[in-house]
C-alpha cells in the first residue's frame, strides 16, 4: 500500500480516536476538578454550620437546655443547606433541590447526638407567609360534596380596583364559597376583601390542613395527605448502653443498669444492683488521688455529692484538697478569711456593676477626670480578678471532691460490670443495600475486665486526676458511642433508600480512624453528600468539622493561662499550660504562684461593640501567644508540667476542675442517690419484707399509698407515725381520693449513713 493510503487510513482512524481520547481525558480532568470544587464547597458549608452553632451557644444563656439546644441545631442545619445551595450556584430558595442529595447530617454533642436526614412526611398547607393553615383559619371552607375531612382554601387577599375583582375567578365565585364584603373605611381605593364563613368545621376545627394530590383540595386526614421529602432532625439519642446480668447459681450479684456516657469522664447511671435502684451522675476519676488538706477530713468518705457541695459553698473555715502535691485551698488560710459562695457571687456582681459605671463615664467625651477614672477602673478590675479567682478555686474543689465521692461509689458498686454483660443494639444486625451486616463492634462476651475500674492512675501527660485514654473505661466508652452512631446512621440511610424514588442508593461510607477520633472527642458536624451529578460520575463524599468554641464541652487543650497579676493587661500574653513562653517568674524574678485561666470560647466571643465611639471592649485584654493559637507551630510538652509540679500544675488542676464543674449537663440527675425497693407494685404484698441496706446508710424512707377513698371529694386525713409503738410525728394530714400519695420520712442525720 502506498504512503498516501496509510495517510488516509491514519486520518480516518487514528485522528478521530486521538480526538475522542483527548476529549475523554479532558472530561476526566474536569470531573476531578469539579469533584475537588464540590469538596471545598461541602467543607465550607459544614464550617458555616459549626460557626452558627458556636455563635448561638455563645449568645444564648440557655444553650445547654435540651429544647433550646435543639432549636440551635435546627438553625445550624438551615445554615448548612443555605450555604451549600448558594455555593453550588443555586439560590437559598432552591435548597429543596440539594436536600435529597444529603442522606444524613450528624451532630455529635456532649452526651448524645442528632441525625438530620430526608424523610417522607405529609406536606402541610402554608399561606404566603409560610405559616401553617388550620381548619377555622380565614379562607378555609369545608367541601360538602367531597369525602369527610376535605376542605378548600382561598388565601385572604385584597384588590385595588374593580377590574381586578372581576378578573379574579375565586372572587367571582364568592356567592358560592363565601361572602364578598367591601371595606367602607378605605372606599377611595375601592378595596374589596373576601372571607369564607367558618361554619361546618365539625371536629376538625384547629387541625392542620395537608396538601392532597387533587388541586385546590386539602385534608386533615394524614393518610390521604401528599408525601414529600423533607430533612427532619431526628430524636435526640444519648450515648448510652445497657448492662444486664441475672443472678446465676453461685453468683453474688445481679444488675440491670443503663449508663449514659459523654465525650469526657462524666457518666449518668440508672438501674438496679442487687434489688437497689440507683440514680447517679458524676465525673469518674482515679480513686485515692484526692485528699482533704483543710476543713472536714471526712468530706470524701462520709458525704454525698450534694451535701459536700453545700458544705464547701457555705463553710466558714477554709476547705482545701491535695492532688499529687498540688494544694488548692478556698479562702485565705493565713488570715482565716473565708467567704461563702453566695457572698462571693454577690460581690462579683457588684464589682462588675461598678466597673461598667466607670467604663461608661470614660466613654463620655465631655468627661474631664479620666485619669482618676482609669485608676478606679484598674482597681475594680483587680478586685474582680481576686473574687473570680476565689470562685474558680471553690468550683475546682467542689469538682474534685464530688468526683472522688462518685468514683468511690462506682468502684464499690459497679466493679462487677464487665463488657460481656452489655445488651447490644436491638436486633444486633441491620439491613443495608449490601444485605444484612453486623454492627460495627462485636463486644467481647467472654470479657471479665471491669470497665469501671478506677483504681489505676493516669499517665503523667494528663495528670493523675484524669483517667488514661487507653484505659478499659475509655476504650469501651468510645466503642459504645461509635457503635451507636454508625448503627443509627446506617438506619437513617437505609430508611431513606426505601422511601426515595431515586435510582441512586445511599450508604454509610467507610470513615478513617483519624476522623472517628475527632468525632468521639469533640462536638462535631459530619455532612454526607451522595449522588450529586458530577460530569462523568456522581459525587459521593463527606466532611467532618469539629467545634472547640462552644458552651457545652470542655477541652483542657483549649484552656489558656496568664499570671494572675497580669490578667487583663494589654501588654501581657496568654498561653497554654505547657507553652514554653508561659512565664514562671515576674520581671523582678519573684516566682509566679497563681494563674488565671479561661476557655478559648471566652476569647472568641467576648467582643462587645460600643455605639458611642465605635471602639471594642473585651473581657480578656491579654494578647494571644501566636504559637498557642496556631496549631501548626505548637508543640505539646505537658508531661514536663506534671513532672516538675509547682504553680503551673496547680493552675491546670484549678482550670480543668472549675470548667468541668460549671459545665451544664443535660442528662444530669439533680438528686443523685440510690433507692431500695422493699415492696414492688404487685397486687399481693407480703406482710413483711427485709431491707438489705444497713440502718446507718438509710437517709430517708418513702412510703407510697394508694387511693384512700372517702365520701367527700377531698377530705383531710390526720396521720400519726409510730415506730414500735413510739410516736414519731403528729399533727399532719393528707388528702383523700388522691392516687399515689407519698409520705417522706427523713431520718436523723448520721455522719456514717453516707
Amino acid at each position: 500500500m502506498k504512503l498516501q493510503g496509510f495517510s488516509i487510513i491514519f486520518a480516518l482512524v487514528a485522528i478521530p480516536l486521538i480526538l475522542v481520547l483527548t476529549y475523554y481525558i479532558q472530561l476526566q480532568v474536569d470531573t476531578i476538578t469539579l469533584q475537588n470544587d464540590y469538596d471545598a464547597k461541602l467543607l465550607n458549608s459544614v464550617r458555616d454550620a459549626v460557626s452558627s452553632f458556636e455563635l448561638n451557644t455563645a449568645n444564648e444563656d440557655l444553650s445547654s437546655v435540651s429544647d433550646s439546644l435543639r432549636t440551635i441545631i435546627e438553625a445550624s442545619n438551615n445554615v448548612f443547606f443555605n450555604t451549600l445551595s448558594t455555593n453550588l450556584g443555586l439560590s437559598n430558595a432552591s435548597k429543596a433541590y440539594v436536600e435529597p442529595y444529603v442522606p444524613a447530617v450528624l451532630y455529635t454533642l456532649y452526651d448524645g447526638y442528632y441525625i438530620s436526614s430526608p424523610t417522607r412526611v405529609p406536606e402541610v398547607l402554608v399561606d404566603a407567609d409560610e405559616n401553617a393553615v388550620s381548619v377555622g383559619d380565614l379562607g378555609v371552607k369545608k367541601i360538602r360534596t367531597s369525602p369527610d375531612h376535605m376542605y378548600s382554601y382561598h388565601r385572604y387577599h385584597e384588590h385595588l380596583t374593580q377590574s381586578d375583582i372581576n378578573n379574579c375567578k375565586i372572587c367571582n365565585r364568592a356567592d358560592v364559597d363565601g361572602v364578598l364584603t367591601k371595606d367602607i373605611t378605605n372606599d377611595t381605593e375601592n378595596r374589596y376583601y373576601e372571607q369564607y364563613a367558618e361554619d361546618s368545621m365539625g371536629n376538625d376545627y384547629g387541625q392542620l390542613l395537608y396538601v392532597t394530590n387533587n388541586p385546590n383540595q386539602y385534608t386533615t386526614d394524614i393518610n390521604n395527605a401528599k408525601l414529600t421529602n423533607k430533612n427532619v432532625l431526628k430524636t435526640y439519642m444519648p450515648y448510652s448502653a445497657r448492662y444486664k446480668k441475672s443472678k446465676a447459681k453461685g453468683d453474688e450479684v445481679d444488675y440491670d443498669v443503663t449508663v449514659i456516657y459523654t465525650l469526657d469522664n462524666y457518666i449518668t447511671i440508672e438501674g438496679t444492683i442487687n434489688d437497689v435502684y440507683y440514680t447517679k451522675s458524676g465525673y469518674l476519676i482515679p480513686t485515692n488521688v484526692v485528699s482533704i488538706e483543710e476543713g472536714d477530713k471526712n468530706l470524701i468518705n462520709n458525704y454525698s455529692q450534694e451535701d459536700a457541695e453545700n458544705y464547701i459553698k457555705t463553710a466558714t473555715e477554709p476547705v482545701g484538697i491535695n492532688i499529687d502535691g498540688s494544694i488548692i485551698i478556698t479562702g485565705d488560710p493565713e488570715n482565716n478569711v473565708k467567704q461563702t459562695y453566695d457572698e462571693l457571687t454577690n460581690e462579683l456582681t457588684q464589682f462588675n456593676n461598678n466597673l461598667e459605671t466607670v467604663i461608661s463615664k470614660l466613654s463620655n467625651p465631655n468627661e474631664t477626670n479620666k485619669e482618676q477614672l482609669n485608676i478606679d477602673k484598674r482597681g475594680w478590675e483587680n478586685q474582680i480578678t481576686d473574687v473570680q479567682y476565689e470562685l474558680d478555686k471553690m468550683s475546682a474543689v467542689i469538682y474534685y471532691v464530688k468526683a472522688a465521692i462518685f468514683s468511690n461509689w462506682v468502684q464499690n458498686n459497679l466493679n462487677v460490670i464487665t463488657e460481656g454483660s452489655i445488651v447490644e443494639i436491638s436486633g444486633i444486625n441491620y439491613q443495608t443495600i449490601n444485605g444484612v451486616e453486623e454492627i460495627t463492634y462485636k463486644f467481647d462476651k467472654e470479657s471479665t475486665t471491669n470497665i469501671f475500674d478506677t483504681t489505676g492512675n493516669a499517665t503523667s501527660d494528663i495528670g493523675v486526676a484524669e483517667i488514661p485514654v487507653d484505659s478499659p473505661f475509655y476504650t469501651h466508652k468510645t466503642n459504645v458511642i461509635r457503635n451507636s452512631i454508625q448503627y443509627n446512621l446506617n438506619q437513617a440511610m437505609s430508611t431513606y433508600n426505601q422511601e426515595s424514588s431515586r435510582a441512586y442508593y445511599y450508604e454509610m461510607p467507610v470513615m478513617q480512624n483519624e476522623e472517628w477520633d475527632k468525632i468521639l472527642n469533640n462536638v462535631s458536624i459530619v455532612a454526607f453528600m451522595q449522588g450529586y451529578p458530577c460530569k462523568l460520575k456522581t459525587y459521593n463524599n463527606y466532611k467532618v468539622v469539629s467545634s472547640t468554641n462552644n458552651e457545652i464541652t470542655v477541652s483542657p487543650k483549649n484552656i489558656f493561662y496568664v499570671p494572675k497579676d497580669n490578667f487583663n493587661d494589654e501588654n501581657s500574653e496568654y498561653h497554654r499550660i505547657d507553652c514554653n513562653k508561659l512565664p514562671s517568674t515576674y520581671a523582678d524574678r519573684n516566682p509566679i504562684n497563681e494563674y488565671m485561666s479561661f476557655n478559648s470560647k471566652e476569647i472568641k466571643y467576648d467582643r462587645i461593640s460600643s455605639s458611642d465611639n465605635d471602639i471594642y471592649l473585651y473581657d480578656h485584654k491579654n494578647l494571644a501567644c501566636y504559637d498557642c493559637i496556631n496549631d501548626g507551630n505548637y508543640l505539646e510538652n505537658s508531661s514536663d508540667i506534671f513532672a516538675e509540679g509547682g504553680a503551673k500544675k496547680t493552675a491546670y488542676y484549678i482550670a480543668v476542675g472549675k470548667e468541668k464543674n460549671n459545665l451544664y449537663k443535660m442528662n444530669a440527675i439533680d438528686n443523685s442517690q440510690g433507692y431500695e425497693i422493699v415492696f414492688d407494685n404487685s397486687i399481693n404484698h407480703p406482710i413483711t419484707n427485709t431491707s438489705s441496706i444497713e440502718w446507718s446508710r438509710i437517709k430517708a424512707i418513702e412510703i407510697v399509698l394508694g387511693t384512700i377513698k372517702s365520701a367527700g371529694s377531698s377530705e383531710s386525713l390526720r396521720l400519726t407515725y409510730q415506730l414500735h409503738g413510739q410516736e414519731l410525728k403528729t399533727d399532719s394530714s393528707i388528702s383523700s381520693n388522691q392516687a399515689n400519695t407519698t409520705i417522706y420520712l427523713k431520718l436523723q442525720e448520721n455522719s456514717a449513713y453516707r
